[in-house]
């Protein structure tokens, strides 16, 4: 297994989650720097933007099937208004005690969930309670197990 080693980089907070996410596909799989590294050498080349847009049309297939499964549904794209830059990425929203786990957000304490991830540490990443994400998977295992 590689060592990883921490990074600490400066960007505007809207792009918090995205930089996490780069991280993550960093870890995960191998050839993702390579792909990455290509895209920044070369830009946004015609064939790299279809090719984007194919992947991007399988993660939203993968997604909806996602959300069919946990019995939420994802609204069509061109059904909403285009979020704020600063929520594109985002995994909760809100203030204070108001604060609530966006699909997106859900995804992700699934995810780290099922990987071991202990609820504070997902607390901390997503932005929400330890509490609320007790909640959210116990209701979560209720929902699976019904």
């Amino acid at each position: 297994m590689t060592a990883h080693r921490q990074v600490n980089v400066r960007v505007p907070m809207r792009y918090k989650n995205l930089i996490v996410l780069a991280g993550r596909m960093l870890r995960e799989d191998p050839s993702f720097a390579a792909r990455l590294h290509k895209m920044i050498n070369d830009g946004p080349s015609a064939a790299a933007m279809a090719d984007m847009m194919d992947r991007l049309e399988k993660v939203e297939r993968y997604v909806r099937g996602v959300a069919e499964l946990a019995g939420s549904s994802v609204t069509e794209p061109d059904a909403v208004e285009e979020p704020p830059v600063a929520d594109e990425f985002a995994f909760s929203r809100g203030e204070g005690m108001s604060r609530r786990l966006t699909q997106f957000g859900k995804l992700e304490v699934l995810r780290l969930h099922r990987n071991g991830t202990r609820a504070t540490q997902i607390a901390a990443v997503v932005g929400v309670s330890q509490q609320a994400i007790d909640q959210f998977i116990s209701r979560h295992k209720a929902r699976e197990a019904a």
